[in-house]
């Protein structure tokens, strides 16, 4: 009977750490936060340029391979986009598209988070592929098909 008693103890601590552990966060906590620092924004940046270097180099007209074969384009990017993610969703979360980004901000703020909440650290995921994006679609310009001056 001891035995018993001990065991249904044992029980109801683990259950109760569990139910701790797996409980939903309440509004105010450090739900939707960002980290913040300039490495990041670098790193958000450097994934959205390198993503849009991708992007140009392989739609480019003068792309001999992806203009004979155009069926390489969207494997190309996808695999781009997966490896990109797996380096660089550790840091920021890797969201490449401000507007995937932005928008379910203003809907999580005008559903009750609170503009407090969900606008935090909104600079780094909008401002960040904004200023990467035109890079790396001018470098796929200029290092790869530059314009010949004939």
């Amino acid at each position: 009977m001891r035995r018993k008693l001990q065991f249904l103890r044992r029980g109801k601590g683990s259950f109760e750490g569990r139910r701790r552990a797996w409980r939903r966060p309440k509004p105010s906590e450090n739900i939707g936060a960002c980290p913040r620092g300039n490495r990041l924004f670098f790193a958000e940046a450097l994934g959205t340029a390198v993503l849009a270097f991708v992007v140009f180099s392989v739609t480019n007209s003068k792309n001999k391979t992806t203009s004979e074969h155009p069926m390489m384009i969207p494997p190309v990017i996808g695999a781009t986009v997966g490896a990109l993610i797996s380096v660089i969703a550790p840091l920021t979360q890797a969201g490449f598209n401000p507007a995937r980004d932005f928008g379910p901000r203003i809907i999580s703020a005008l559903g009750g988070w609170g503009w407090g909440v969900a606008m935090k650290g909104w600079w780094l995921y909008v401002i960040a592929p904004l200023v990467g994006a035109p890079i790396g679609g001018f470098l796929a310009d200029r290092i790869l098909y530059p314009k010949k001056d004939h």
